[in-house]
């Protein structure tokens, strides 16, 4: 073979050779921030350790990692994506119509091409994702999904009496989309439980729970502290009120000056979970009847505030209570529901007999 055959063969061999070095050299993952958040959204939708590994830095500690997916994995429709102020996070637990967002914060890191998550934490002052934050189990009892820190109280058996109560109400206002699972978010710390509330201590820490909506799915957040000191019935009592919050949040808060329609309906509700807390209500309305001549008036929307009064605070719901129990007395729970859907929007001194419901009951139970 003359040296010019040998020449022409080398060069296209030198070719393929430079070539397969480029492959071999170039970068194989996710290329942006992007990509690292896509590539973990589709690894968790594929059950791919290896791939959800490969979006994240080797910096986040191997603990961490192992919660996140054990977490993860329990979940439904997980998506990250960007938002207008930083990052996002929608998630829904089994069974549920809608997802619930969080803003998250996010950093990643990029070297060589290659770019992966540094570091996923809660945005500051916002609401966090309770699978974020702490070992969860995702638990169903009855009509309930439940979203457990692991070490929190017990409440799977309160959980699917309070699902039942508000899906046999015999209120249709309260009875609708009955199929749809209660959720309830219990954390296991107090830390925890105010990452997850994402609001100011003084406004969350005298709460036994409370429900949060406005950012997709409804869910019930319970105050694992308080919980700790419930009885079971207690414990029924507490997630039947929200379960007709958390029911109804979809009609957002009442109108203004309405908020015991709202309150009373829940505690209507709940109260027959124990009787000990009903004949307490009934004892502490009778006492408001009886300090006002009888003409006891219906709660305004400030008196909720009173939370550094515990007593009083009790006997604003008490009024709230007998006031919707006297429509319910005086009409049925189906066209008491309806009152109840027109009170949202309009205020009592407008809607037939609301008004002077309060006082009614008054003159019946304390004369």
């Amino acid at each position: 073979m003359s040296r010019r055959a040998v020449r022409r063969w080398a060069l296209p061999g030198l070719a393929l050779a430079l070539a397969l070095s480029s492959v071999a050299c170039s970068p194989s993952g996710p290329s942006s921030a992007e990509d690292a958040l896509a590539m973990l959204d589709s690894s968790i939708a594929d059950g791919d350790r290896d791939r959800f590994d490969e979006a994240l830095d080797r910096s986040i500690p191997q603990s961490t990692r192992d919660m996140w997916w054990s977490n993860l994995a329990q979940l439904d429709g997980v998506d990250f994506e960007a938002a207008a102020d930083g990052w996002q996070v929608s998630w829904a637990l089994p069974g549920e119509r809608a997802a619930a967002t969080d803003a998250v914060s996010i950093t990643t890191g990029c070297a060589g091409g290659l770019c992966r998550i540094t570091r996923i934490e809660p945005a500051a002052s916002r609401p966090a994702p309770a699978w974020l934050v702490e070992a969860v189990d995702v638990l169903t009892a009855g009509g309930a999904v439940l979203l457990v820190g692991r070490g929190a109280p017990d409440l799977s058996a309160a959980a699917a009496t309070a699902a039942a109560a508000v899906n046999d109400s015999g209120m249709p206002l309260l009875d609708a989309d009955s199929d749809e699972p209660l959720a309830v978010e219990v954390p296991a710390t107090g830390s925890a439980y105010a990452l997850v509330a994402g609001r100011p201590t003084a406004e969350t820490q005298g709460l036994g729970a409370f429900t949060r909506y406005g950012r997709g799915a409804a869910r019930v957040v319970v105050n694992p502290d308080r919980a700790g000191q419930w009885s079971t019935a207690q414990a029924a009592v507490l997630l039947t009120h929200e379960s007709v919050h958390w029911r109804l949040a979809g009609l957002g808060a009442p109108v203004g000056g309405n908020k015991w329609v709202s309150e009373g309906l829940a505690e209507w509700l709940g109260l027959p979970r124990d009787a000990d807390e009903l004949a307490s209500s009934r004892a502490r309305a009778v006492r408001a009847c009886r300090g006002s001549g009888g003409a006891s008036a219906l709660p305004g929307d400030e008196e909720f505030s009173a939370i550094d009064d515990a007593d009083a605070l009790r006997g604003v719901y008490a009024r709230s209570w007998a006031a919707v129990s006297q429509l319910v007395d005086e009409n049925g729970a189906e066209t008491a529901g309806q009152l109840v859907g027109r009170l949202w929007t309009t205020p009592a001194d407008r809607v037939g007999g609301a008004a002077g419901a309060l006082v009614r009951w008054c003159a019946a139970n304390a004369p």
